[in-house]
């Protein structure tokens, strides 16, 4: 609740101009879900459109913002996109495997919300110019849960990082070959940290340091791997501490279950030259729920 508060406050957008929830969440499931607690108690209207979405996990926040600007250049709708993970629920405490143990270890909670409008509500310092999606074929046992007697069991694959490695040359063409850009060319990198290995990963791909991918690194540090909301962490921290000219494109990507990237192409914007029927993201709040 806080975290959609916040973003709501610093957008100056008043809750009855929100049109859309989009809600994503791995670590828990609801039903009613969770956007209806945050409809009444944020004072949404009550004919707000919802869109819960569950199982993504890591991949989540970033589909999220694939399907909000989607709907935001369809429609001009404001869409509200909150991600909540409280993966400490699904800790196993008679678990002693390394695989429970360094999950428990690595993953944290936390509640992240984005606001994205259209262009011509005149703000947002971000805009969203394209998305991306790749599936890797017969790779599903790779990410997930296994729902055993004692609930959510966490699957993770020491391979994951070698398949971010395979994936990403191509999800980077899907995403920049339209505009003939080069991944060079994007100044920021708001890429979710899994862990140190995959950001290492994703600094060989792209051919760049780890003080490129800063706000990455330092989300890790600060809060851990927060599953679907740890991308707009990073985002938050970057329009905070790395805003770029506008015309500078960015690159915003996680790697989920499926095995599968979600990548977006994100360009900084000149307010007085924004284009009818494009998607800007205009705050983003978040809150940690429980420091790991």
């Amino acid at each position: 609740m806080q975290a959609t508060v916040l973003c709501l406050n610093r957008a100056g957008v008043k809750p009855e101009h929100v049109d859309r929830i989009i809600f994503v969440s791995s670590s828990g499931i609801a039903t009613p879900s969770l956007d209806v607690d945050v409809i009444s108690k944020v004072g949404l209207r009550t004919n707000v459109r919802q869109t819960p979405i569950f199982g993504l996990r890591c991949a989540g926040g970033a589909s999220g913002v694939s399907l909000a600007g989607a709907i935001c250049r369809a429609t001009s709708e404001r869409v509200l996109l909150i991600a909540v993970e409280l993966t400490s629920l699904t800790f196993q405490p008679n678990d002693l495997t390394p695989k429970n143990v360094v999950a428990s270890s690595l993953f944290g909670d936390g509640a992240a919300a984005l606001l994205i409008g259209p262009a011509e509500s005149g703000s947002g310092k971000l805009g969203i110019v394209r998305n991306t999606s790749l599936l890797y074929p017969d790779s599903t046992s790779l990410m997930g849960w296994h729902f055993g007697d004692a609930g959510f069991e966490v699957v993770v694959s020491e391979r994951i990082p070698s398949m971010i490695s395979e994936l990403m040359p191509h999800a980077l063409r899907s995403l920049l070959a339209e505009d003939g850009i080069h991944s060079n060319q994007a100044k920021s990198l708001i890429f979710h940290p899994g862990g140190r290995k995959v950001l290492d990963v994703c600094e060989q791909g792209l051919g760049r340091s780890s003080e490129n991918f800063f706000s990455s690194y330092e989300t890790l540090r600060r809060h851990g791997n927060m599953s679907s909301a740890t991308v707009l962490f990073v985002l938050d921290h970057v329009l905070e501490h790395e805003e770029q000219a506008p015309g500078s494109y960015g690159i915003l990507a996680a790697f989920g279950p499926g095995f599968s990237a979600e990548l977006s192409l994100l360009k900084w914007v000149d307010s007085e030259a924004a284009q009818r029927g494009s998607a800007h993201l205009e705050s983003v709040g978040d809150r940690l729920a429980r420091i790991a």
